[in-house]
C-alpha cells in the first residue's frame, strides 16, 4: 500500500496531483522485489487520479499514443506509459484509489459451468430491437499478493 499524500515524497505539496509520479515510481520500484515476470505491469486509477496525472505528465513531456501498448492495443484508448508500466483508467474504482496490478498472476474463475450466460435475443417490439443479456458470475483469483500495490490515502 503507498499513500500518495505521504509528505516524505518530494512533490510542492501532499496531493496527488503535485507528486503523482513520485508516488507511482515509489510503488513500481519497490514491487521489483519479486522476479521481473511477477512485477506489475498494469495500474489502473480512478477517473479524477488519472486526469490528475495525465495533466502533470502533460506538463513535464510529450505523450507518444502508439497502439504498441497491450491495453491500447485491446481498445482502452485512456492508457499512458510511465516507466515501462501502462497507466489506465477504470470507473468502477473508488474515489481517491488506485490499483496496481500483473495481469498474469490472477486469473478469472467462473462460478457456473461456463464463463457466460446469454438469454435472449428476444423482439422488443416497442423499441423495434433485438435484446440479449450476457452475464458471468465469476471471480478473480489473485496468486499473491505481493504482486499487487493499492494507491490510498491514510489520515
Amino acid at each position: 500500500m503507498v499513500n500518495y499524500l505521504s509528505t516524505a515524497f518530494a512533490g510542492s505539496a501532499a496531493t496527488w496531483a503535485a507528486q503523482c509520479d513520485e508516488a507511482l515510481s515509489y510503488l513500481l520500484t519497490h514491487a521489483q522485489r519479486n522476479a521481473t515476470e511477477k512485477a506489475i505491469d498494469t495500474i489502473l486509477l480512478n477517473r479524477v487520479l488519472f486526469w490528475q496525472f495525465k495533466q502533470r505528465q502533460r506538463a513535464k513531456e510529450r505523450i507518444n499514443v502508439t497502439d504498441s501498448l497491450k491495453l491500447r492495443s485491446l481498445g482502452f484508448k485512456d492508457t499512458i506509459e510511465f516507466d515501462g508500466v501502462e497507466v489506465g483508467l477504470e470507473n468502477a474504482i473508488p474515489a481517491s484509489v488506485g490499483y496496481g496490478l500483473n495481469i498474469a498472476n490472477h486469473e478469472l474463475r467462473s462460478l457456473d459451468e461456463t464463463m457466460y450466460r446469454v438469454q435472449g435475443p428476444e423482439y422488443d417490439i416497442d423499441n423495434d430491437a433485438y435484446k440479449a443479456v450476457v452475464s458471468t458470475l465469476s471471480n478473480l483469483r489473485f496468486n499473491s499478493p505481493r504482486n499487487f500495490a493499492k494507491l490510498l490515502t491514510l489520515a
